[in-house]
């Protein structure tokens, strides 16, 4: 896995994420299976070898020399276990327009599951919904009540702010 005796070192080798140069910051993941925690180790490629190897040292001090397969450059894009997949605007309030109070888009309910406490109404699924009065309910079933244009099915007062449950 060597460059010959006298062999210059490569200019670049070819990474998980594109070309690797010497001196590049760089992370290896030190997976399960080869008997690691499965975390992502960050470090300094600090030479190149033919037939794409490299040798990495760590910022913890540790060195590795092996495939660049599976080095990947903290100048390009990440792994795909660490990219950051986009969602849904977080649901967090709605908001009363003159009289009526206007939801914003919910997701659907998810059913309680075990001893985890369930929406009055329904007596099914997760309460993630709170209302201004301090009462929970699921979002399936606020939505039928604001329909419906009824007051908090527990203490019967006008619904005028809604506020999304994060359990």
């Amino acid at each position: 896995m060597g460059n010959k005796f006298g062999e210059p070192e490569p200019e670049f080798v070819n990474g998980a994420n594109g070309q690797l140069r010497k001196g590049a910051r760089v992370q290896t993941q030190y997976t399960i299976d080869e008997g690691g925690d499965g975390r992502w180790y960050p470090g300094t490629i600090r030479k190149l070898y033919a037939g794409d190897q490299v040798k990495i040292g760590y910022d913890d001090g540790d060195t590795w020399k092996g495939p660049a397969m599976y080095v990947w450059s903290l100048a390009g894009p990440p792994p795909p276990c660490q990219q950051v997949r986009p969602s849904a605007p977080p649901l967090v309030q709605g908001v009363v327009t003159g009289t009526r109070l206007v939801l914003p888009p919910m997701p659907p309910s998810e059913p309680a599951i075990g001893n985890e406490p369930t929406c009055p109404y329904c007596t099914v699924n997760k309460m993630d919904m709170a209302l201004q009065c301090g009462h929970r309910l699921c979002g399936t079933c606020l939505q039928s009540i604001h329909a419906s244009g009824a007051l908090c099915p527990v203490c019967r007062v006008p619904i005028t702010q809604v506020i999304r449950c994060y359990n």
